[in-house]
């Protein structure tokens, strides 16, 4: 996983791509909701009066998105599909 830094700024701190040091941009998983894909209480035919989303999203490994590189190591990142997503944990998402 790519991580981010962050850089303090006259807005405040703001993230930056560790490795090439470029702006970043959170893109939002558009598989799941808040990085939770369903619910399962572990019931054959679930009776839960408000059953609450509990189970990951398995597109951005229930962390809601990930972060995209604007910067050089777009082009030397191996990711398929979309254009080069640094992929980050959810303690590092501001």
């Amino acid at each position: 996983m790519i991580k981010v830094k962050y850089v303090e700024t006259p807005f405040g701190k703001e993230p930056i791509c560790k490795k090439c040091g470029s702006d970043v941009v959170w893109h939002e998983c558009e598989h799941c909701e808040d990085g939770f894909s369903g619910h399962e209480c572990g019931e054959d035919t679930c009776c839960c009066l408000d059953p609450q989303p509990n189970v990951p999203c398995d597109v951005c490994n229930g962390e809601g998105g990930w972060w995209v590189c604007l910067g050089e190591c777009v082009a030397n990142h191996p990711a398929a599909g979309i254009h080069a997503a640094c992929r980050l944990s959810p303690s590092a998402r501001p």
